[in-house]
């Protein structure tokens, strides 16, 4: 969005502050894009050093598990997060992050192995301990030519969400929302929107200039 936004928005108050925590390497690359994007304060969990390495420095990262990632595997994955839990929840950074925010989306992918059985527990982890914060998960859905494996990890994660937390807020983000475009227009588009939609709830674009209409894609 370049200097211009940065000057609109440097030239306001906040209405709200939200942060944002990524599992997984979706949710780990859409929140370093809101923080690198929008100043958004973020902090990724992952069980994949090369996945971490990925993720700017500039930005609170933790390894979970045996670093080799959880390779699909959402059983894996939740272990490695259940296991480590309780100290994540201590992490002086996490802390930090929630107690300045009004707002914190939890991000991940519906189609992963790690961020699809980390996020929904540590979403509603945080919703327990701090009960004068929101909470929502952004998730994103594979696209129909993903593998198998993805669809079906959406389809279980999606079900234990609604089975165990009804109430749950959510934004749903569909990769086969724009089949004509490539692979890389496509997570660009879509890690975008996702990064754009915190910035709108914090108030960014509560006064539309003729540079925030251009940036607006229906």
């Amino acid at each position: 969005l370049g200097d211009v936004y940065k000057r609109q928005v440097s030239a306001r108050e906040n209405f709200i502050e939200v942060g944002v925590i990524g599992c997984g390497n979706t949710g780990g690359q859409n929140a370093a894009l809101a923080f690198t994007e929008y100043n958004i304060p973020a902090a990724v969990i992952n069980s994949s050093s090369r996945d971490l390495e990925t993720i700017t420095d500039t930005i609170p990262k933790f390894l979970i598990g045996s670093g080799k990632g959880s390779g699909k595997d959402r059983d894996l994955g939740r272990e490695y997060f259940v296991t480590n839990a309780v100290s994540l929840m201590e992490e002086e950074e996490i802390v930090n992050l929630i107690e300045r925010c009004d707002v914190i989306s939890i991000q991940f992918s519906l189609g992963g192995g790690q961020g699809s059985s980390a996020g929904p527990i540590l979403y509603n982890l945080l919703r327990e301990t701090y009960t004068d914060k929101v909470f929502i998960m952004q998730m994103v859905a594979p696209s129909n030519d993903d593998m198998l494996v993805g669809q079906q990890h959406s389809i279980d994660c999606m079900t234990e969400i609604l089975a165990d937390t009804p109430d749950a807020t959510y934004l749903m983000y569909d990769n086969a929302k724009f089949p004509e475009l490539n692979t890389r227009e496509l997570y660009n588009r879509v890690n975008s929107n996702i990064a754009k939609d915190l910035a709108i709830l914090r108030g960014d674009f509560i006064s539309l200039t003729d540079l925030d209409l251009s940036l607006i894609h229906i």
